[in-house]
């Protein structure tokens, strides 16, 4: 399950390279493997909002937190905002990553796959005696 979760995060960091956030959503995800399970997860803290937008006329987002990436991103100060206020006006639109149907068929090839490895693994190492 560990390669399987290894592999998850590997290809989850590809698909997510088109949100230019400096690698702050590309460097989140958190995939956890025990013997029964997988779970995926994405720790920024604005995740919510790359998968699924944010409507037009809702509240302001954090000035101070766009405003760090703002002058991480563009080297000027002061624009923090500016951008939050046409977020709040116009909102954004999805950037689904986790959420994509192709993303969760891949998901489920590679635990398919590692699963299967894991199986013909095992099965190999018994013996007539162990019958």
């Amino acid at each position: 399950m560990r390669s399987a979760a290894r592999k998850m995060k590997t290809n989850l960091r590809a698909r997510s390279r088109k949100i230019r956030d400096l690698g702050t959503f590309q460097n989140s995800w958190i995939v956890t493997a025990t013997f029964t399970s997988v779970t995926v997860e994405n720790r920024a803290p604005h995740w919510i909002f790359v998968e699924s937008g944010r409507r037009a006329g809702a509240a302001m987002p954090p000035v101070a937190i766009i405003e760090a990436w703002a002058r991480r991103k563009f080297g000027v100060s002061g624009l923090g905002w500016i951008i939050a206020k046409r977020i709040a006006e116009k909102g954004i639109a999805p950037r689904p990553v986790l959420n994509r149907l192709d993303t969760q068929a891949r998901l489920a090839q590679i635990l398919n796959e590692e699963l299967g490895r894991g199986f013909e693994t095992a099965w190999s190492r018994i013996t007539p005696n162990d019958l």
